[in-house]
């Protein structure tokens, strides 16, 4: 029943103090929804922050009663931002071939290559206190 580490909570179920969240860059450019909760914890812990879950704690969702369209350039460019920012070397080629079999790779590709991805790629490796391998590690993630 106390606290403990996780690499991944899901937006719905954050709570953080506002001067963190701007520490930490706040929420990504990402496209449409997607990936967000993920990459913000990734970065959370590369800057040297913990993700904790508190198992007592109640978390309220409202739902869009309507479901949102999230489409496939949006949702690959979502996944690729992530890897690109926080992965290096062999575990991002496998996540990049991972993906390139998929619907509209070259298109969300494209659409990376253009954005501020190398800014905020420059604010994120500028900043980390730890790299991917470290959090792969940590939490025996096999990528």
């Amino acid at each position: 029943n106390q606290p403990y580490p996780v690499p991944l909570a899901g937006c719905a179920c954050m709570a953080m103090t506002r001067e963190l969240f701007d520490t930490v860059g706040r929420f990504d450019r990402m496209r449409s929804y997607g990936m967000e909760d993920v990459e913000l914890c990734i970065r959370v812990w590369l800057l040297g922050y913990s993700v904790i879950m508190v198992p007592g704690a109640e978390v309220a969702h409202w739902f869009k009663k309507e479901p949102f369209p999230v489409g496939w350039h949006d949702y690959l460019y979502n996944r690729l931002r992530t890897a690109v920012l926080h992965f290096d070397g062999e575990p991002l080629q496998r996540i990049l071939a991972s993906l390139q079999t998929k619907p509209a790779f070259s298109e969300a590709m494209a659409s990376l290559l253009v954005s501020d991805i190398w800014a905020r790629h420059q604010f994120v490796r500028a900043n980390r206190k730890h790299d991917a391998d470290w959090f792969c590690r940590e939490f025996e993630i096999d990528i």
